[in-house]
């Protein structure tokens, strides 16, 4: 992958996390943290798989750092910034996180939601 390419970076990264391949994930998505910024791909990605692979990896307190920093990332953007399919990614990739490193306990943070909240008068489920 192009080593300036965020993008094609952060996907490698991803399919190399995905595929089981945790020590290549790293190091691929630690390159795609400090690639320039292209067009409509923030390092808010990488970060999620940074968090999943490095706790993968026995890297507990790094893993957690990079959840934080996700986070931090996800809640910056807003919504007009940021279309139903990306919020929804964000939203999937941080629960994964979230369940992975039992973050929400763990820290006392309750990852940020982008699903709209149920009707008062709809059943909960």
């Amino acid at each position: 992958a192009d080593p300036d390419n965020k993008r094609s970076l952060q996907a490698l990264g991803a399919v190399l996390y995905r595929a089981g391949k945790f020590a290549a994930a790293l190091e691929t998505l630690t390159t795609s943290d400090s690639a320039p910024e292209n067009e409509g791909r923030s390092a808010v990605y990488s970060r999620y798989f940074l968090a999943l692979t490095c706790h993968c990896l026995g890297q507990g307190e790094t893993a957690r750092h990079w959840l934080e920093m996700a986070r931090n990332d996800a809640m910056r953007s807003s919504a007009e910034e940021n279309p139903w399919n990306r919020r929804l990614t964000l939203d999937l990739l941080d629960r994964e996180a979230a369940e992975l490193l039992n973050a929400s306990k763990a820290s006392g943070v309750d990852p940020p939601s982008t699903t709209p909240p149920a009707p008062a008068d709809s059943p909960q489920p």
